[in-house]
Order: C-alpha cells, then structure tokens, then sequence
C-alpha cells in the first residue's frame, strides 16, 4: 500500500473592522446597529445587577421585531468559570439561538470576557456586540477580542479570541457605579498612560478629584484616550504575538494577587494598581525605570485611592502564581516595562523582560 500526501491549502482573508461609538445617552443606537446586521434572533447576556436595564435594552430590540432573551449570571469576578459558561450556552440552546444569532454582551469586563467566550464557541462562533457598562470595560476589556474565564490557577486561562461586530460605550451607565467600580477603569488607564501616553497621565492627575462626581464629558474624553491607544495596538497585533502584550504591565503580578485571594477579596483594579507599583519598582532595579517617574506612578495612583499595599498572601506564593500567566514560558516570568511615563521600554519586547525569584522577592521587600 502506498503513502499518500494530501495538502489542505488555507489562506484566510478576514476584515473584522468594528467602530467603538463614545458618547452620552448612545444605547439608542444600539438596536438599530443590531437591526442592519439582521441576526435570527439575539441574546442580550448580563449579571444578575444589571438584569432590569437590560430588559429596557430588550424593549428596544423588540421595537426593532429582533427576537430578544435574557440571559444572566449571578454578578461577580467569582462567576468567570467554565460552569457559568456552560450554564450560560445551555440557556443560549434552550432560547433556540442558532448560527445566525447575535449575543449583546451587556455589563462590566466579566460579562463582556463571559459572554464573548460563549458567543465564540456557541455553534463554533456567533456575532457579538459589546455594550459595556464600567469604566474598566470601556477603557479596556470591550476592546480588542479577547474572551475568557478564571481558574484557581490563575486568570483568563482558557479563553478565545473574537472580535466585536461594533462597541457602544455608553458613559451615561457611569452615573450610578460606586467610585470603587469607577476606579477599575482608573487603573487600567493609568497603565495605558504610563506605557504610552503623557498627556494621558496629564489628564488624569489634573482630573484626579473629578472621578467620583459624573461628568460625561470627562469620562469620554477618558474613554476615546485609552480606546485610541488600546486600538492601535490591537490593529498592529491582534492575537498578542508581540507588541500587545505591553498591554499587560502590572497584570502579572495583578493577576496573581486576585488568583492567591479568590477572585473577590480584591478588586480588578486595586489588584493592577499593586502590579503596577510591584514591575514598576523590577523594571528601577533593572535599570529601565527611573525613581522619580516611579514616584510619579506610585503617587497618581494613591492619588486615586489606591492603597499600594500587598494584601496578606505569601511572597514565595505570589512568585509561583506568577508562573502560570500566560506570558510565562518554561517557568520563565515575563514582564513588561515602562522607560519612563508616555514610553514603554523595548527591553519588554526581548527577553529581558524574563525576571528571576530574586529579582521578585528583592523588589517585594518595600511592599
């Protein structure tokens, strides 16, 4: 019997362009986006928080003769596992969605991680809107594709790429978030202009005592800022195969902090904040960093409310925590660096970015 050789040649050309729509008082565009891409019928997928605002979103669905459901989840970082997304794709079966349905995912960066990793696996993959409704999720999570869910192990460790249909960042849902929702998203912009934008970094320190009162303007100049930079990342790397893992700078430690406290005894934001300050005080002993711009960092941010302390975990767990990020390889910690506030360093992009337990536990001692 001979062997045979039979080559499958795929060469895929996909446009998954999208627009990011900022502004006040914009959901009503919403279902009228929805209506022009004529799904079969749609899924609007929310926490258990926000499950009344998403009926109002339904309401104008079905003025639009879209077939609409509700799907929830009881709200918190703790529902980001594997069950709640399979009870989320049972519910998606049981309200008959099919492979031309839509999902909205309609809430903050868990709901938009939860319901785009559904949307993506969903029959081998559905449309999805984002229609986030935290500052953290209009600044970051909503933009760029990536969909994901927790384990004990670390975050986002199983997850999948899919790109948005369209985003609508409607700053009026701010209105009635707690300022510890509200500074979240604050963290995440403070890592975007650390990394690559001053004036960025201008903005938030001369607004700083603004953030807890709601002024639509500031917020989506916020917004447009941090989506501009996440953006343009995106558009060069959209699978993080290089330069967008510079979005992750105090996420590796961050991400370790919430893994080693269970996902609930601190925030998202609070969490990256102490990343930040962590890598940022790496990246001063390695010599990328100087200590007046660290300063500078470290003092925004307590500006903002955040305490910088680490919370009661041990520094040999958080070390090995560290090991399961998704950057780390061969048990090689990777983190990234700022050069100085605006500038990242091109050291992150080689493999100086690889840090040793020493090198850790060294930077750990001040915290």
């Amino acid at each position: 019997m001979k062997n045979t050789k039979i080559q499958v040649s795929l060469k895929q050309e996909l446009d998954s362009s999208y627009t990011i729509s900022i502004g006040e008082s914009i959901s009503c565009e919403i279902a009228s986006f929805v209506s022009q891409v004529n799904p079969s019928s749609l899924a609007i997928i929310t926490d258990s928080n926000l499950v009344s605002s998403a009926e109002s979103l339904a309401n104008e669905f079905e003025k639009e003769e879209i077939n609409t459901s509700l799907i929830s989840f009881p709200a918190g970082e703790s529902s980001k596992t594997l069950a709640t997304l399979e009870s989320v794709l049972e519910q998606m079966l049981s309200h008959k969605l099919d492979r031309k349905s839509c999902v909205v995912a309609f809430g903050g960066g868990v709901t938009g991680d939860l319901a785009g990793f559904a949307a993506s696996v969903f029959m081998r993959g559905i449309s999805v809107v984002q229609v986030p409704t935290s500052l953290l999720a209009m600044v970051d999570s909503s933009v760029g594709g990536k969909t994901g869910v927790d384990f004990k192990q670390g975050k986002n460790l199983a997850g999948s790429f899919l790109q948005p249909k369209a985003v609508f960042a409607d700053v009026s849902y701010l209105k009635t978030l707690p300022y510890s929702e509200i500074k979240n998203g604050l963290a995440e912009s403070v890592k975007h202009a650390v990394m690559f934008d001053s004036s960025l970094f201008s903005m938030i320190r001369n607004n700083s005592s603004q953030f807890n009162l709601f002024d639509a303007n500031i917020f989506s100049e916020l917004v447009e800022k941090n989506c501009i930079i996440k953006s343009a990342l995106v558009e060069k790397d959209e699978f993080e195969n290089s330069n967008r893992v510079l979005l992750n700078y105090g996420h590796t430690v961050g991400h370790a902090i919430e893994s080693l406290t269970g996902y609930s005894k601190v925030s998202h934001g609070e969490a990256v904040a102490i990343g930040m300050a962590v890598e940022g005080r790496i990246a001063v002993e390695k010599g990328f960093f100087s200590e007046a711009d660290l300063n500078l960092q470290n003092s925004l941010l307590k500006s903002l409310d955040f305490s910088l302390k680490l919370p009661k975990i041990s520094r040999t767990s958080l070390v090995e925590s560290m090991k399961s990020d998704k950057k780390s390889t061969g048990g090689n910690i990777k983190i990234v660096f700022p050069e100085k506030i605006g500038k990242y360093s091109p050291e992150s992009l080689s493999n100086s970015s690889i840090v040793s337990e020493k090198e850790i536990l060294s930077a750990l001692q001040v915290f």
